[in-house]
């Protein structure tokens, strides 16, 4: 079992991991996206109808296993 300072580390390391991705992800974009072009994108996806952004973010902030 990990302590609440390793918990915190791990989930902090997760979070920045991600946004690096994210960053590495959108630095590839050749031109300007809209966010309206990405919330259509996504939702093409999913198949939640409504606001992408709370999905989004219940995923990101949801515990998986040991992180």
């Amino acid at each position: 079992m990990t302590s609440i300072t390793e918990e915190t580390t791990i989930k902090k390391i997760y979070r920045d991991s991600a946004d690096l991705l994210l960053s590495h992800t959108l630095s590839k974009i050749t031109r300007p996206v809209t966010l309206e072009e990405v919330r259509t994108r996504i939702s093409t996806h999913l198949l939640y109808s409504g606001d992408s952004t709370t999905l989004i973010r219940t995923f990101r902030n949801r515990k998986y296993g040991g992180i």
